[in-house]
C-alpha cells in the first residue's frame, strides 16, 4: 500500500522514466507538425492534446488539406477508445475516497505507459500519487513538444522513425516484470501476442482501416486488448480472494 504522505511526489518520481521516453517521441511529432506548416504557436497547442495517435490522424488530414473537424473527432474517438477499457479497470483499483475531479483529470492525461506502470501496484492507489504519476510524463511530453518546435530542422529526418521505437521499448519494459510474476497476465499478453499476429496476417484488415485516414495499429489494439480480456476473464478469472486483497489495503 501507498502511504498517504507525500504520494503526489511518489508518483510523479515513478512517472520520470516515462516522461524521458516521451521527450524524443514529442519532439519528432512537434518537427513534423511544424514542416506540415503550423507555427510555432499552434505547434504548442497541437501538443496540449497529449496523443501521439490523435497527434498522427490531425497532421494526415492536415496535409491533405482536409478540415472536416465531424470526421477528426469520430477517427480520434476510435483509435484512442482504449482509454474508456483503461479507466474502466483503473476505476477498480482506485482507492474508494479518491475525489471525482481527481479520478476524471487522470483519466484526461493517462496513457499507456501511465497505465501499465500503475497497475503494477500492489493494492489500491490514492487520487494523489496517480496525479502525480501521470503529470511527470505529461511534463516530459509537453517539454518534448516545446523542444522539437523551436530545433525543426535541426534533426536528420533518418532519425525521426527510430525516436519512435523507445515507447515500444518502454511499453514492453514494464510489462514483462508483471508477465514474469503473475502467469494470467503472461496468458493474456501471450493471447494478446497471437491475435495481434493473426489481425496483421490479414492484409485486407490494414488496407481498409487505412483507407478510412487512421492507422490500424489503433484498431488492432483494442481489437486485441477486449478480446484478449474477454478469453482470459472466462478462462482464467480474478478470485474473489485477489478482489478481496486489494479493497484490504485501502
Amino acid at each position: 500500500m501507498i502511504e498517504k504522505n507525500n504520494d503526489f511526489r511518489r508518483g510523479f518520481k515513478d512517472g520520470i522514466p516515462i516522461a524521458l521516453a516521451y521527450l524524443p517521441i514529442s519532439m519528432a511529432i512537434a518537427v513534423d507538425a511544424v514542416l506540415a506548416g503550423l507555427n510555432f504557436s499552434m505547434a504548442q497547442i497541437f501538443g496540449i492534446m497529449y496523443t501521439g495517435s490523435g497527434q498522427g490522424i490531425f497532421l494526415n488530414y492536415f496535409k491533405k488539406g482536409e478540415t472536416i473537424a465531424l470526421m477528426y473527432v469520430f477517427m480520434l474517438f476510435i483509435a484512442n477508445f482504449r482509454y474508456v477499457i483503461f479507466s474502466i479497470s483503473m476505476s477498480q483499483k482506485m482507492k474508494s475516497d479518491t475525489p471525482t475531479w481527481q479520478k476524471l483529470l487522470f483519466g484526461v492525461i493517462n496513457t499507456d505507459e501511465v497505465y501499465v506502470l500503475a497497475m503494477q501496484n500492489q493494492g489500491a492507489l490514492s487520487g494523489k500519487y496517480l496525479m502525480g504519476l501521470a503529470f511527470s510524463p505529461f511534463l516530459g511530453y509537453i517539454l518534448g513538444n516545446t523542444t522539437g518546435s523551436l530545433v525543426t530542422g535541426l534533426i536528420p529526418d533518418i532519425v525521426k522513425p527510430v525516436l519512435g521505437i523507445m515507447l515500444y521499448g518502454l511499453f514492453i519494459a514494464m510489462v514483462i516484470p508483471s508477465a514474469k510474476k503473475s502467469r494470467k497476465i503472461l496468458f493474456s499478453v501471450v493471447i494478446t501476442i497471437i491475435l495481434s499476429y493473426i489481425l496483421e496476417a490479414i492484409p485486407i484488415i490494414g488496407k481498409t482501416i487505412s483507407s478510412w485516414g487512421i492507422n490500424p495499429a489503433g484498431i488492432t489494439m483494442i481489437t486485441c486488448a477486449v478480446s484478449a480480456a474477454a478469453i482470459c476473464s472466462w478462462i482464467a478469472p480474478i478470485e474473489e480472494k485477489e478482489l478481496s486483497d486489494i479493497k484490504e489495503e485501502e
